[in-house]
C-alpha cells in the first residue's frame, strides 16, 4: 500500500485526510501526522496502518477528556463513564487517562477537595460522602477530605440563612421544618440536635 495524497481538511483545523492507493483511508490529527512522519508516496503496511488508526483514536479520546475537564474538575470514574458513552474502547480510555494522571490533569484527591469545598457550602458530610462515592472516589480519599470538614459550622451557617427567610413561622413549625431541611442536606442527627435553636428553654 502507498500513501498517494495527504491534504488539509477544510472544516477542521490541524486535521488531514490520508489517501491510500488513490482512496480515502482515514483522517488524522497533525500531531499523528508528524509523529509517524507520514508523507505522500510513503509505503505503508497493515500493522503500521493499525498503529496509526489506534494513535488517532487515542488522540481523539484525549481531546474529549480535556474538553470535559475544561468545564470542571472530574473524577477518573466520571471521565471513564463519559468517554464510554461516546463510544471509546476501554483499553484506549485506560491508556489516555493514565497519561493524564501522570501529567497531574486527573487527581481524585484534588477533585474531592474541590467538590467538598463547593458542595460543602450547602450540604453535610453524609450527602457529600454519597456523592463522592457515586463518582468513584475511594473511601480513603473521602475520609481524608471530610476529616477537614466542619459539619457543625456548616449546620450553623445553613440554619442562619434558612431562618432569615422563615421568621414568620411559629416556633413549633419552624423547628420541625428546619430539622427536616437540615436532615435532607445531609447533616447528622447529633449535629442538628446540638444546635442552639433546638436547645432553647
Amino acid at each position: 500500500m502507498r500513501i498517494t495524497k495527504i491534504e488539509p481538511q477544510k472544516r477542521k483545523q490541524n486535521r488531514y485526510s490520508i489517501y491510500i492507493d488513490g482512496e480515502f483511508a482515514l483522517g488524522v490529527n497533525e500531531e499523528i501526522l508528524l509523529s509517524f512522519k507520514l508523507k505522500e508516496e510513503m509505503e505503508i503496511d497493515t500493522p503500521l496502518l493499525e498503529k496509526i488508526t489506534y494513535a488517532e483514536e487515542k488522540q481523539k479520546v484525549k481531546e474529549q477528556a480535556l474538553n470535559l475537564l475544561s468545564y470542571r474538575a472530574r473524577s477518573k470514574k466520571e471521565l471513564t463513564d463519559r468517554l464510554k458513552q461516546k463510544g471509546a474502547e476501554v483499553q484506549c480510555i485506560d491508556e489516555v487517562l493514565a497519561n493524564l494522571e501522570s501529567l497531574g490533569l486527573i487527581n481524585d484527591l484534588e477533585f474531592a477537595k474541590i467538590w467538598a469545598r463547593e458542595r460543602g457550602k450547602s450540604y453535610g458530610p453524609f450527602k457529600l460522602r454519597n456523592e463522592l462515592s457515586r463518582k468513584g472516589v475511594s473511601k480513603e480519599i473521602i475520609d481524608k477530605v471530610l476529616s477537614e470538614f466542619s459539619e457543625l459550622e456548616l449546620a450553623q451557617n445553613i440554619t442562619e440563612r434558612w431562618l432569615n427567610s422563615h421568621k414568620h413561622l411559629s416556633d413549633e413549625v419552624l423547628n420541625r421544618r428546619l430539622f427536616g431541611f437540615l436532615a435532607r442536606r445531609g447533616i447528622s442527627y447529633d449535629t442538628i440536635k446540638s444546635l442552639d435553636i433546638f436547645n432553647r428553654e
